[in-house]
């Protein structure tokens, strides 16, 4: 009876993320020119996964993520790249000193998507005027049917790679639109682009390379899928050299906290009620992890004593700026942005299931200054 419920849930909950991401996408990409009926497709499909692996998995683990209020100071907000056409929040990462490059959902034309790739000439051009580098982030050499959403970006040693979601229109599946897995590419500075490695994982698995972390040593992938039900996500962790990360043997599972396994179905979740985990190391050596829970409208963060854990309870970092009957997105936590007076840079996305002005959609990026209070 509990697994029946569950599933009419889920269905439910798939309804209305399509309809979040019609509403909120469709009309915001009248602004930005070709490529708009695939940004659409592209944001159904990211609500659509948030349904499709529910009761999956147990709730052991002890990692709950109890809120906790906190006085937080959020400096201005601005729009990223206004009028270019990106959708989602966002990741980043710096290729050198200062030069931050930025990946998002979107179309470099009408015909083609491959994600878009924006290398800003400077720290502040991300917050002014519309840009006009953005190329495509992935080169596409699976598939012709196959679709790339970029994900996670990771620096290890000098080396960056991106995480990816491939993806393909499919009539008989919920929105049209079947997942075909996810990989890691690398970036080659000639190029300006990732070149696709190979898919690591399934589409069944937790979305592995949401989140990425290199410290020191591995590449820590973090991937999440509903738990209980649509509304709660538990996030799982793998780790990998980077000199195997193309390689889906080489990656181990965390069934712990500092515990792995080589198998994948070995995997427990590290958090859980949580949202898709965006991880990062703060100047003074501690890890924060920042996430939005569905359908919510504030940002939280939690620290960890290791890339695994354990965490502390979540703070409530800022509430993002909604209106009546939105909510945000996303939550990534950008290193590449982070400023020497500034704790940390944080982006998000509005939606709505009702219908968004021109513009509401667009990512946002928020300065937070952490309070003294977060462990």
């Amino acid at each position: 009876m509990q697994a029946s419920v569950c599933r009419f849930a889920l269905a439910v909950g798939r309804f209305c993320y399509g309809a979040t991401a019609w509403s909120s996408t469709a009309t915001n990409t009248a602004s930005v020119g070709g490529g708009g009926a695939m940004r659409w497709i592209e944001a159904a499909k990211i609500w659509a996964v948030l349904g499709l692996q529910a009761c999956a998995w147990p709730m052991e683990s002890p990692q709950t993520a109890a809120s906790t209020a906190i006085a937080t100071v959020q400096l201005a907000g601005c729009e990223l790249f206004p009028g270019a056409p990106i959708g989602g929040s966002g990741h980043s990462v710096a290729l050198a000193p200062g030069q931050p490059m930025l990946a998002f959902s979107g179309s470099t034309d009408s015909k083609r998507h491959d994600g878009s790739l924006i290398i800003p000439k400077n720290n502040a051009e991300y917050c002014s005027a519309p840009t006009n580098s953005v190329m495509p982030a992935f080169a596409n050499t699976a598939s012709t049917d196959d679709f790339i959403t970029p994900m996670a970006l990771v620096d290890a040693s000098g080396e960056v790679f991106g995480f990816y979601e491939s993806w393909r229109l499919d009539s008989s599946q919920p929105f049209g639109v079947r997942i075909t897995g996810r990989g890691v590419g690398k970036y080659d500075r000639d190029t300006s682009s990732f070149a696709p490695l190979g898919l690591i994982w399934t589409a069944d698995r937790p979305n592995y390379g949401v989140g990425a972390y290199y410290d020191g040593t591995r590449v820590y992938v973090y991937g999440c899928q509903n738990g209980a039900s649509a509304f709660e996500r538990n996030c799982f962790a793998a780790r990998v050299l980077p000199k195997t990360i193309g390689d889906p043997s080489a990656y181990e599972y965390a069934i712990a906290v500092n515990q792995f396994s080589n198998n994948a179905d070995a995997a427990q979740p590290i958090a859980i009620n949580v949202g898709d985990l965006s991880m990062t190391k703060l100047s003074d050596g501690r890890l924060i992890a920042t996430f939005v829970r569905p359908l919510d409208s504030t940002v939280y963060v939690r620290t960890a004593l290791g890339p695994t854990g354990p965490f502390s309870n979540a703070f409530a970092l800022f509430r993002c700026d909604v209106g009546t009957g939105e909510f945000c997105v996303g939550g990534v936590v950008h290193t590449a942005l982070i400023h020497a007076h500034v704790g940390i840079a944080v982006s998000y996305t509005r939606a709505s299931f009702d219908k968004m002005a021109v513009g509401r959609g667009q990512p946002r990026l928020v300065d937070v200054v952490l309070p003294k209070e977060l462990p």
